[in-house]
């Protein structure tokens, strides 16, 4: 599996990031299921501290701080999130 990385993230609306990737893609992804789910994601649900979202070191995290906690998910799962079609058709399906 090819490693991902992202440049920069910008959120575009109530859960919706736009995250631009190293190759070139800058896809949009709902992450209304996540927050949904409520637990560490339960925080983000404020719009206010859900925008404060950064790129985390080398461009493989998204990361929210919430007081003296981390949020953070991976690079290659946002990747696939958005990509799914291209994962799809890559790996024979």
């Amino acid at each position: 599996m090819q490693l991902h990385t992202m440049t920069d993230v910008k959120p575009t609306g109530a859960a919706m990031l736009q995250i631009f990737f190293d190759d070139g893609s800058a896809p949009e992804v709902d992450l209304s299921s996540m927050l949904a789910q409520g637990g560490v994601f339960e925080p983000l649900r404020d719009p206010a501290r859900f925008n404060a979202v950064e790129v985390g070191p080398r461009g493989r995290t998204l990361v929210w701080h919430v007081g003296k906690d981390v949020v953070d998910l991976c690079a290659d799962a946002l990747w696939l999130m958005a990509h799914s079609e291209a994962a799809r058709s890559a790996a024979g399906e």
